[in-house]
């Protein structure tokens, strides 16, 4: 399962052009992680980084709008804003710093 969630997150960090133009479906798949296992989201290590899963999450998020603005595609920037509700609807604990960074998320998006 972690190895899947690897390989989704990281086609698209990288830009291999994979999975770029199937995010809705991508994020889909990334807002059943959310809803199973939101505590190991947010505590286990992204493989190769410094940071959580979900941090990884929100940094492909910020990919997500960047790609949105290129195209001029409101409805591909809706899909990140989808899964940051995700991400609160189920994650737990959220500390303020994260809550923070996305309420700028989105208070930037508009």
């Amino acid at each position: 399962m972690w190895v899947f969630f690897e390989m989704l997150i990281t086609s698209i960090m990288s830009d291999q052009g994979l999975l770029e133009e199937n995010l809705g479906e991508v994020f889909v798949v990334l807002i059943n992680f959310l809803n199973k296992v939101p505590e190991q989201l947010k505590s286990l290590p992204f493989p190769g980084q410094q940071i959580s899963c979900l941090d990884m999450i929100l940094a492909l998020i910020n990919k997500t709008f960047e790609l949105a603005q290129l195209k001029g595609d409101e409805i591909e920037a809706v899909t990140g804003i989808t899964l940051l509700n995700a991400i609160l609807e189920n994650v737990q604990g959220l500390d303020t710093n994260f809550i923070g960074n996305i309420v700028d998320m989105l208070l930037k998006e508009m």
